[in-house]
């Protein structure tokens, strides 16, 4: 460390005398300065001597430049390891190689079998699975699933034109449900992950931390609307979460 005293003189003004300055201290100072991103000025630099009076000003301005370089070097040295971190930081692919998410589907639609002012038929269904995706080394893909789709049908036979009662007949059914496993593939491409199993292949976007992935779509078959006759429309959302070690 660097001392400092003050010697009082009846004849001149206050001046700071310089101790001496321990080896290791003046090494400390030289490493600091010559690992400085930012040149020092050594016109600002005022070389001291032994028993020879300091002036406050000079000395301040020498530990100026020292703590400016020292700052500076400290601002290097984050940005440093900033980059180093990146660099070390996982790849997205390798983040997901091994993960196991788990996948949550929700599917929903309506439709008719024919147009307004005469009998027809409307379905609405509402289903969805929860699934098990595990993503291992070499694009290989494990899943396990249960899944429950409901559907529910209105027969309306309707007369705008006539004296007839509308008559409106409701079955609510489960059109499906089960349970099962299946292997597949996987790959990334960005920030775009791909599915492939029981002949289907689906994209989905994946956050940058890997933890999520998300996919939607909604569909108008209305190609025979306009004609009278039937269409349907549907929609579905898949949310996948990764599963995360406790730390």
């Amino acid at each position: 460390m660097i001392q400092f005293h003050l010697q009082t003189s009846t004849n001149r003004p206050h001046h700071l005398m310089l101790k001496p300055i321990s080896i290791l201290s003046m090494s400390a100072v030289l490493i600091a300065l010559s690992l400085s991103a930012d040149t020092v000025d050594n016109a600002e630099i005022v070389t001291f001597t032994a028993a020879t009076p300091a002036c406050a000003a000079d000395v301040n301005q020498t530990i100026q430049e020292l703590v400016s370089a020292i700052n500076d070097n400290n601002a290097q040295i984050a940005a440093l390891e900033a980059r180093i971190a990146a660099l070390e930081a996982p790849t997205l692919s390798a983040i997901l190689t091994g993960s196991t998410f788990t996948v949550y589907t929700i599917e929903t639609g309506v439709g008719a079998t024919s147009g307004a002012g005469s009998a027809g038929i409307l379905n609405a269904f509402v289903g969805g699975d929860t699934s098990i995706f595990t993503l291992s080394a070499g694009g290989i893909l494990s899943v396990s699933y249960d899944f429950t789709e409901r559907a529910t049908t209105l027969d309306v036979e309707q007369n705008l034109f006539g004296d007839e009662d509308n008559i409106v007949t409701i079955q609510t059914d489960i059109q499906d449900s089960g349970t099962g496993t299946d292997t597949g593939t996987w790959s990334l491409s960005g920030s775009t992950l791909t599915i492939s199993y029981d002949g289907d292949t689906d994209e989905y976007l994946v956050t940058p931390d890997g933890n999520m992935f998300v996919s939607g779509a909604a569909e108008l078959d209305d190609e025979q609307l306009v004609a009278g006759g039937p269409f349907m429309t549907n929609a579905d959302l898949v949310i996948g979460v990764r599963a995360v070690a406790a730390p």
